[in-house]
């Protein structure tokens, strides 16, 4: 039982080109951040340090529709190699205005469960204590020859976003 729970949807979203993939992907955190406040209160996010997402986090901080981001009512966990100054963690924490008491590194403290975990399609950047601790995945697929993420390890529903040919 506990194996076909683990194996649940995925859904891929295709887009024509890089910024409308980025817009679909960033229009659906806001909407799964939206989701999890109003039934629990809070949201709580695991965002990889993968240099692939860079361009998903300024769209993130600067796209005039994503300042309606809910960063006073988040919890968000970093995880992944990076070096310090130039950390997707440094960035975002300093602009978004979330509080400095609910940002965290993955492998400096336990991850909670998590609503939404944000990460490329590289299943070599993923930890695997949240695997089973996250709600919806969002894959932000750069095309990178890297170990192929296998959904069927991830508990949750994965959306993946890709660009089309």
């Amino acid at each position: 039982k506990q194996e076909n729970a683990k194996q649940m949807t995925q859904r891929i979203v295709e887009s024509p080109c890089e910024d409308t993939r980025l817009d679909k992907c960033t229009k659906a955190l806001i909407a799964v951040a939206f989701e999890s406040i109003t039934t629990k209160g809070e949201f709580k996010l695991a965002l990889s340090e993968a240099d692939e997402l860079d361009t998903f986090y300024t769209y993130l901080m600067c796209d005039p529709n994503m300042r309606a981001m809910p960063w006073a009512k988040m919890k968000v966990w970093f995880f992944g190699d990076v070096p310090g100054d130039i950390s997707a963690q440094i960035a975002i924490a300093t602009h978004s205005g979330i509080d400095a008491e609910h940002v965290f590194r993955l492998d400096e403290t336990t991850v909670e469960d998590v609503d939404c975990c944000v990460c490329t399609g590289d299943a070599s950047e993923l930890p695997s204590e949240l695997f089973d601790r996250c709600t919806t995945w969002l894959v932000v697929d750069g095309g990178q020859d890297k170990q192929e993420l296998d959904s069927s390890m991830l508990g949750g529903v994965v959306h993946r976003y890709v660009c089309g040919t």
